[in-house]
């Protein structure tokens, strides 16, 4: 989680709850027996007070304990349990038992302690018996009879809604398949709306990831400019990074893992190097149609096309990312404006494909300067609060 509101909180804690009674409920219709036991990584947990110098948990882990204690009184209209803090290395962890016994970690990330604004859940995540900081001899005494080919792993995002049959959906392609290393869902923005890291190093190992597209989740996403842009230069830089880690192991992978080819390599290279050529093709494009709306000539054209990157590139260099971001915002409708006049010049166009093509310039051009300008930037990118 990073700085979720209270809407986000309690979609997923509903869910696990949720699942909780499902594998519980005697009366629910279903074969299926599971025990599970949740984690929630809080980044960002802990602020300094002023007066006494001590950390203390900041508001959003308050936000966090009322609701799954609301939650915990609409599922059994009891009160659940006392909980405390209990000091680890990275911070602190809170400890809930739902109403059918499965347990609930919230572990809260001290800043001062674990490197600021890293995927550090990502890491501790992998090892479930020490990196969790739960005493391992009760991990081991209730796993000890359970094999590690029955033990499975979900990672979600701190706002997504689910139901236990999507899941049990999930379960069964692993079960089903046993060369199949991950699964995922359909995730269904309820704005306008990875990780994919993991996935890579699953490939690599020789593993298939799989998608199932009746498992149905929702999830917020970006709705306003800013936090679509933040959000895309974070995305951005890790996906080519990810892409290019892959063909790097390229060959390798291709003798490990019967589900990649040399052709689906290819296939990679080609979209790599598409990236690449993307700023300048957008130029190029929008060259294109300076000629074509307002009728001058090619070489004035393409002069005309290139000042607007470099003026923003230059931006990106001196100004802060605000100031960028805004500027950008700024010049996307300017795009927008010409590449909708070239559009309604163009027959045949797809109407669907209309937002999509006035968007090329924000998307393809401004959004790759503003993310390789500021890849020094390793913050989230959405739900920012000031210092």
């Amino acid at each position: 989680m990073w700085h979720e509101n209270y809407d986000e909180m309690l979609k997923i804690l509903t869910s696990m709850f949720r699942l909780d009674r499902y594998r519980g409920d005697p009366n629910e219709d279903h074969k299926d027996c599971f025990d599970f036991e949740s984690h929630i990584y809080v980044d960002d947990s802990f602020y300094t007070d002023k007066e006494t110098g001590k950390r203390l948990v900041n508001e959003y882990v308050d936000i966090l304990v009322y609701v799954v204690i609301e939650v915990y009184r609409v599922f059994t209209h009891k009160e659940p349990d006392d909980v405390s803090i209990i000091e680890t290395p990275y911070g602190g962890r809170l400890l809930f038992v739902m109403p059918e016994g499965n347990m609930l970690y919230v572990h809260l990330k001290d800043k001062t302690l674990i490197r600021n604004k890293k995927r550090w859940e990502s890491m501790v995540s992998l090892d479930r018996d020490e990196a969790f900081y739960v005493p391992l001899q009760d991990r081991k005494t209730h796993t000890k009879h359970i094999s590690d080919n029955n033990i499975y792993i979900m990672a979600l995002d701190g706002d997504t809604d689910f139901q236990p049959k999507a899941l049990v959906l999930l379960l069964d392609r692993l079960r089903m398949y046993g060369n199949v290393g991950a699964a995922c869902g359909r995730i269904h923005p309820t704005g306008m709306g990875e990780d994919r890291w993991l996935c890579t190093l699953l490939l690599q190992q020789g593993w298939r990831v799989e998608y199932n597209a009746a498992s149905d989740a929702y999830t917020n996403s970006p709705e306003e400019f800013k936090e679509f842009y933040n959000q895309r230069r974070r995305w951005g830089p890790s996906t080519l990074a990810n892409t290019l880690d892959l063909l790097h192991s390229g060959p390798e992978t291709v003798k490990r893992n019967t589900s990649i080819s040399r052709l689906y390599i290819f296939y990679q290279m080609f979209t790599v190097g598409s990236s690449i050529l993307g700023p300048a093709s957008v130029t190029l494009m929008i060259s294109g149609a300076f000629q074509f709306v307002f009728s001058i000539s090619g070489t004035i054209s393409i002069i005309i096309g290139v000042i607007p990157p470099t003026f923003y590139l230059i931006i990106c260099f001196i100004t802060k990312a605000n100031t960028q971001i805004t500027i950008a915002a700024i010049m996307s409708i300017i795009y927008a404006f010409l590449m909708t006049a070239s559009f309604f010049s163009i027959i045949g166009m797809i109407i669907y494909g209309l937002m999509y093509f006035i968007c090329i310039p924000s998307g393809y051009l401004l959004l790759t300067i503003y993310s390789l300008v500021n890849l020094n930037n390793v913050s989230w990118g959405t739900r920012e609060t000031k210092e």
